[in-house]
């Protein structure tokens, strides 16, 4: 497979004489290049102080970043058959301008600086050059009209659609650019009246693979062991100004346990079922338009340690967190409304409320709400850096005496979410390229699941108490954007923000300031973090 792509790829970028040959017929290549320039402070700490602690830990109080991500998607189609077409997508964004990197997250970056980068995998510093950091997150082919009616994708490919609650695989705009895929089968139906997909595939921790020889996942599925299998069906009747989708998918986590053990037995499959219905409303008239979206969601299915309950500890706080069946359920709305003023410009105010079960102190059930590889990411600030907030103090866990990271407040997906936003976007007539948008977005938990951070009992009364009080506001964040649409398939996006920190927040922070061992916190304040940056989108 290594030597074909390889072929493959020589041939397109360096004997394109060759590409009208049969084995590429009438081949096209495109792709999108992004650019993410981000200041931001207080990120992941809610705390502005400029001097180091005892102890060295700069990073926990002097929380500042400031750099230049890229991100270069090549796409090839071509026709193996009249009726089969093959897809090719290509993925560089491992560099951080003016640095070089250590790692493939896109963003971590050591002290050398330099300007250039190896092209083969000889390159000291890192893990390889140009060729060890360039990935393949699609590779599959289309068969059109399989059995007369479908057309069938095999292979690595994208799926779903961005912002979705539920799942989506794809490229994604948040800091460091991650883009996911899933090896799979998908097929879809689709007439005037009615549209039919349906997908069966296998995910693992990494959604992608290297093109040189220095990847550590050449044996990428080689074990079962943790293995997310995923099949569903999504039927969606068209009606004049109105989409309905019905859904139902299942994600399976493979485990290690033996074949004949009971569903909550150590090790046993992880089986959640998510289904739901979505509708799409819109009228538009000539001066005044209105849309409205609608998403319901629920779980069912069985849960054991191998995904999201835990069983058997036999110490610490969660010795008693049991859960062996899914029971959430979440949903949102949109709602806005279009004016087009002649000469003036156009204007559309919304509204956005979600709401998503949290995990109750129970036994036998998991009430929270669980979705399969959720793109749902409201805001500004935590769109881009929900995986970086408040993720350095140990959030929703008991005294970490080395203060290191274990998980933070970003909202990605509605597991124990309650969320609300408004906002306004604006084109003004005589700048028709430029929209601006002002938003107000607000997080709260539905269920607070703090723990005292002097927590130290194993008695399930003592847990219940400890997790039940507090504050669940997470946060506010207001900003703007404004978006210059140069061409179809080009735009710049610039903007700023600021998170402010809820009780929540605050409370965990003066929580911890009063733990001994936690020395280096004393005094430690509650501040907002801020961001601004400037993106670029080139579609080629």
């Amino acid at each position: 497979m290594k030597k074909l792509l390889t072929t493959a790829l020589f041939t397109v970028l360096l004997l394109p004489s060759l590409a009208s040959a049969e084995l590429l017929k009438n081949l096209r290549m495109g792709g999108q290049l992004d650019v993410q320039s981000n200041s931001a402070r207080n990120i992941q700490d809610f705390t502005t102080r400029d001097r180091t602690p005892s102890g060295g830990r700069a990073p926990f109080y002097n929380d500042r970043l400031g750099n230049t991500l890229t991100r270069t998607m090549v796409d090839l189609h071509w026709d193996l058959l009249d009726d089969v077409h093959a897809e090719l997508t290509f993925r560089k964004n491992n560099r951080v301008w003016g640095s070089s990197t250590t790692a493939a997250s896109g963003y971590a970056s050591t002290a050398s600086m330099r300007s250039d980068q190896y092209v083969d995998a000889s390159e000291p510093v890192g893990s390889g050059g140009i060729l060890g950091q360039l990935f393949l997150n699609r590779a599959n082919i289309t068969i059109d009209k399989l059995f007369g009616f479908a057309d069938m994708t095999l292979g690595r490919q994208y799926y779903g659609a961005p912002g979705d609650l539920v799942l989506f695989w794809g490229p994604k705009d948040s800091y460091g650019f991650p883009t996911t895929a899933i090896d799979a089968v998908s097929a879809k139906f689709e007439t005037d009246h009615i549209r039919v997909t349906g997908m069966a595939g296998t995910t693992k921790a990494s959604e992608y693979q290297y093109v040189g020889s220095t990847s550590p996942y050449s044996t990428f599925l080689s074990s079962a062991s943790a293995s997310k299998h995923i099949r569903g069906l999504d039927i969606m009747l068209k009606i004049p100004h109105v989409k309905v989708n019905t859904y139902v998918w299942n994600q399976l986590i493979q485990a290690s346990a033996g074949l004949g053990n009971t569903f909550n037995a150590p090790g046993a499959n992880d089986n959640l079922y998510v289904y739901g219905m979505k509708v799409r409303a819109e009228a538009h008239g000539q001066i005044f338009g209105f849309w409205m979206n609608l998403d319901t969601a629920f779980n069912t299915g069985t849960c054991s340690a191998a995904g999201n309950c835990l069983l058997t500890t036999t110490s610490g706080p969660d010795q008693y967190n049991f859960g062996t069946h899914y029971s959430g359920y979440g949903g949102m709305v949109d709602t806005g409304v279009n004016l087009d003023i002649p000469n003036v410009g156009g204007f559309t105010p919304w509204g956005h409320f979600a709401w998503g079960s949290g995990r109750r102190e129970s036994y036998g059930i998991n009430d929270g709400f669980y979705t399969i590889a959720s793109d749902y990411r409201p805001g500004i600030i935590n769109r881009r850096f929900g995986a970086l907030l408040f993720d350095n103090f140990g959030v929703g866990n008991t005294a970490d005496a080395a203060g290191g990271p274990r998980g933070g407040v970003g909202t990605t997906g509605l597991n124990n979410r309650v969320v609300w936003g408004a906002g306004m976007n604006m084109t003004i007539a005589a700048i028709e390229r430029l929209t601006t948008s002002f938003q107000f977005w607000d997080y709260r938990f539905q269920r607070n699941t703090m723990r005292d951070p002097n927590f130290t009992t194993t008695n399930p009364a003592t847990e219940k108490t400890s997790r039940s009080v507090g504050n669940k506001h997470i946060g506010s964040e207001a900003g703007m954007t404004l978006t210059w649409a140069h061409s179809e398939n080009v735009n710049l996006t610039v903007g700023g923000a600021t998170f402010q920190p809820g009780g929540y927040i605050r409370n965990w922070i003066d929580n911890r300031n009063t733990v001994n061992s936690q020395t280096n916190n004393n005094g430690r304040g509650v501040n907002p973090a801020y961001a601004m940056f400037a993106d670029w989108m080139v579609r080629f």
